[in-house]
């Protein structure tokens, strides 16, 4: 079973699967992909679950407040990542924390049951896992769209490595990447200058 880390080791993760995905590696932008998705999922679901439980606690009965349960003493991290990804995590946790908060301040209070605040933090916590864990499946590897397309050793040696991930089409051909992407910067492969060169002399043998 594949290893969760935390914040610090996922901003890491995030940062080598990024200058990947910018090197033209389509592993790492199907991984960018797909943990976007999930990191934007689970927001949704946690803040949809956060409003709903606050509603609770502002509508319990006419002259009595109940305040979300919150620390006295908060500690302060100065958060600096390398990209995007690194931050968005931190979103997600700060949301998951409030979520908790809400949820069992409401149980305390006696608006959830006992089944109903574990069945909430339980589904909310394994989706928060799951984005977090796609970085695991990412193994670096120095193939490129072109190696993918074209089924060369590099590209074997990749998919020997990452065995779980089944590349759609469009990710190999590019057309579909993750909203928060690098650009792709590419030098050209030996197998890329080889078609290049051949592409170059058949222009020159139809001009002259």
């Amino acid at each position: 079973k594949d290893n969760i880390g935390g914040l610090v080791r996922y901003g890491m993760s995030r940062t080598r699967i990024c200058t990947s995905a910018g090197s033209d590696e389509p592993y790492a932008d199907w991984i960018m992909l797909k943990t976007e998705s999930a990191l934007n999922e689970s927001r949704n679901k946690i803040n949809s679950l956060s409003h709903e439980t606050e509603k609770r606690l502002e509508s319990v009965s006419i002259g009595i407040r109940s305040d979300v349960a919150h620390s006295i003493g908060p500690v302060h991290i100065r958060l600096q990542f390398a990209n995007a990804y690194g931050y968005m995590g931190a979103y997600l946790i700060a949301d998951f924390d409030q979520l908790v908060r809400t949820v069992l301040t409401a149980r305390h209070v006696g608006l959830l049951t006992g089944d109903q605040s574990t069945h909430s933090l339980y589904q909310t916590s394994r989706m928060v896992r799951r984005a977090f864990a796609f970085s695991s499946q990412w193994k670096f590897s120095l193939v490129t769209r072109t190696d993918v397309r074209n089924n060369t050793p590099m590209a074997a040696k990749a998919k020997e490595l990452m065995p779980k991930i089944a590349l759609p089409t469009e990710v190999i051909e590019g057309t579909l990447r993750a909203n928060i992407a690098p650009d792709i910067v590419t030098a050209s492969s030996p197998l890329e200058e080889s078609e290049n060169e051949q592409l170059a002399n058949s222009t020159n043998e139809e001009t002259s």
